[in-house]
């Protein structure tokens, strides 16, 4: 696996920018009534699967980070995977994959797999 080459850059970016906003559409409520996130979630929605079929020899964690960098989207870690959201959707509490929480995040995660 390997992260974006700089044309599947410019492919991942219009497939976050057209999937993200298709996936929005797609969520309902218990009632049944169609309810609009801000982001998607890329395990339960399929973005992950669909991102891996376009791209199958890239890594998609690489790819999201790559885009990120680039202000392209956004992600937070959340149960079961990560919500990801267009840039300029973001959540105001959006603080960035490098910060202080995160790196913290990182390391407890590393003592919990070493011991």
């Amino acid at each position: 696996m390997r992260g974006l080459t700089e044309d599947e850059a410019v492919k991942a970016t219009a497939f976050f920018t057209a999937a993200i906003p298709l996936l929005k559409k797609a969520y309902v409520n218990k009632k049944g009534e169609q309810i609009t996130p801000k982001g998607v979630h890329n395990v339960f929605s399929g973005l992950g699967v669909q991102f891996k079929r376009r791209f199958p020899e890239v890594d998609y964690v690489s790819a999201l980070g790559e885009l990120e960098d680039a202000k392209v989207i956004a992600s937070i870690r959340c149960k079961g995977g990560a919500q990801v959201y267009l840039w300029d959707d973001k959540p105001e509490s959006y603080s960035g994959k490098h910060s202080d929480q995160s790196k913290e995040i990182d390391a407890a995660m590393a003592r919990l797999l070493d011991s």
